[in-house]
């Protein structure tokens, strides 16, 4: 019988602990960084949501939409007698560069390095091509959407070098609703409007299959 050999049973052991340990660690860091996502979420949610509801407004909140055979996304939507606006929200502290046009921006983060993160104005862009489809396909003639990119992290850890007035941090977005534009009566039916986006909203699986072939227009 092989004699046991009490040091590699140690030695195995403490390397299963320690990819144990490193797993909690991944899974930890993740949840923590989902928790954050959700909360910064519901933090633009809210203060689209106070805005709306004075004036008669409707948001919509994680839209994934599909509409002959494309797909497009939103954080938020927020459907006024002007038209509609589409947010997508930014959670990560750092120094952000890139052009409106630009397919990807960069993040800078002190001691950490740069890291790439694609252009919402692009996604934007995408989902504006959705929205008008599916409102033209009911009947509904709308302008162009608008759209916004909100950097939620707190301001002193963050500095946006993208020269667009529709990128702005979150304590800007007060001064963002309050331009004309999101004054203007269009004569846009809001109910009609917020109830076929709602209809639209595409299931996980076709949402992901869209997004992976990247559809354009």
């Amino acid at each position: 019988m092989e004699k046991f050999d009490l040091d590699r049973f140690a030695a195995i052991t403490g390397l299963v602990m320690l990819a144990v340990a490193a797993v909690i660690v991944v899974v930890r860091i993740a949840y923590n960084w989902r928790r954050n996502e959700h909360s910064e979420k519901c933090r633009v949610s809210r203060r689209l949501k106070r805005f709306a509801a004075p004036r008669g407004f409707r948001v919509l909140d994680d839209v994934k939409l599909e509409a002959n055979g494309q797909t497009g996304w939103a954080d938020h939507i927020l459907i006024g007698y002007f038209g509609v606006l589409l947010v997508y929200d930014i959670i990560f502290a750092g120094d952000y560069y890139g052009k409106p046009g630009d397919k990807y921006w960069s993040l800078g983060v002190p001691g950490q390095g740069r890291y790439r993160m694609e252009n919402p104005l692009l996604q934007a862009d995408r989902c504006a091509g959705r929205v008008l489809y599916l409102l033209h396909e009911a009947g509904i003639k709308l302008p162009s959407p608008e759209h916004a990119v909100v950097i939620t992290a707190a301001k002193r850890g963050v500095t946006s070098y993208i020269k667009s007035e529709d990128v702005v941090q979150f304590s800007e977005l007060g001064k963002l609703l309050g331009r004309t534009k999101f004054q203007q009566d269009r004569d846009v039916d809001v109910e009609k409007v917020a109830e076929v986006l709602a209809a639209a909203q595409a299931s996980p699986e076709k949402f992901h299959s869209g997004r992976d072939r990247k559809a354009d227009g």
